[in-house]
């Protein structure tokens, strides 16, 4: 399973869960994934700031709406899903959301937790300590597989069996061994000259997704630009387009 952790999980983290749900299905492929906020009170929807930032991010409908949202085109067509089906099905599943608070059940049950913050993957490691060998930022996890993933495709191959509904899972050795890949390269290209969280890099100041509840367009655009691209990437690796 997939886990987005933010703040209040009504805008960040709940636009990272929507986007690999979304993207998934599109794809025909059901991906465990959910969201939490360390500081979430449970059942808040989505923020309407993060909703609006959500959908004028993905076009609607225009001409470059498949720039704007799915760079690689997975928003459009596939599988037999028209654009039409797709952003109501997306709506769905925006309504739909309801915020929670990060538990160490959910921390412990996922295989992989993408943070906004280090604050936040601060607030991962603490409730589970193991978590942070399998605990990024969303821009450190983006990078990290650009730079690795891509190129791996066995890794990718172990990751979508562990996290897509109803496959036959690999052993935890064998994520293990992806996620140990990743540790090795951040902490290799990090050096000695960063903050850690319980002796493990956890990205640049740079790779953390500011809040932008109280911003305006810019920060909207931005936070949204950030999530949507990891979750573009992260369906292309596991769904195996």
């Amino acid at each position: 399973m997939i886990l987005f952790v933010c703040t209040g999980n009504i805008w960040r983290s709940a636009i990272g869960e929507a986007l690999v749900r979304h993207y998934g299905r599109i794809a025909g492929k059901e991906i465990a994934t959910c969201s939490a906020g360390i500081l979430a009170w449970d059942d808040s929807p989505m923020a309407p700031s993060a909703k609006a930032a959500l959908l004028a991010g993905l076009g609607s409908g225009d001409a470059d709406s498949s720039e704007k949202g799915s760079a690689k085109g997975l928003g459009k067509d596939l599988e037999g899903s028209t654009e039409l089906d797709a952003r109501t099905e997306l709506e769905a599943i925006v309504d739909s959301h309801k915020s929670q608070a990060l538990t160490r059940e959910l921390v412990e049950e996922a295989n992989l937790v993408i943070a906004m913050t280090r604050e936040h993957a601060q607030g991962v490691v603490s409730r589970f300590s193991p978590a942070k060998d399998y605990t990024f930022l969303a821009g450190e996890l983006l990078r990290l597989i650009k730079a690795l993933g891509q190129e791996n495709d066995s890794s990718s191959d172990v990751l979508a069996s562990k996290v897509l509904k109803g496959g036959v899972s690999k052993s935890t050795r064998d994520l293990s061994s992806w996620v140990s890949q990743l540790n090795t390269h951040r902490e290799s290209e990090m050096s000695g000259r960063n903050r850690t969280i319980s002796g493990t890099v956890i990205g640049r100041p740079t790779d953390q997704v500011a809040d932008p509840l109280t911003g305006g367009d810019v920060e909207h655009s931005r936070a949204f630009a950030i999530i949507n691209e990891l979750a573009n990437l992260l369906v292309e690796n596991l769904a195996g387009n």
